[in-house]
């Protein structure tokens, strides 16, 4: 299996209201980390984000787990997850 791209994006009332962007690049400031699977393929997910107005509504939960459900059990074997958290 070759790279991986994958933006999901939901959609409430006509417009884009959440999305989540996941692929195979990987930071070089990751290398730093502890990986368990030094053997496995990456995918990252290196945005992952709500409109604001409909924050509160377990969005980003859905999307974390269709990106886990869609991508991680088909595409990676082992699952190391770092998170970094970003407030705007």
């Amino acid at each position: 299996m070759g790279a991986l791209r994958l933006d999901i994006r939901l959609k409430m009332d006509d417009q884009v209201v959440a999305v989540v962007v996941l692929d195979t690049k990987q930071s070089s400031k990751y290398t730093a980390l502890e990986w368990k699977d030094r053997e496995g393929r990456p995918a990252c997910i290196h945005r992952l984000a709500v409109y604001p107005e409909y924050q509160g509504r377990g969005l980003g939960k859905q999307l974390h787990k269709k990106t886990n459900d869609e991508v991680f059990n088909d595409y990676a074997k082992s699952k190391d997850i770092y998170y970094f958290l970003i407030a705007f």
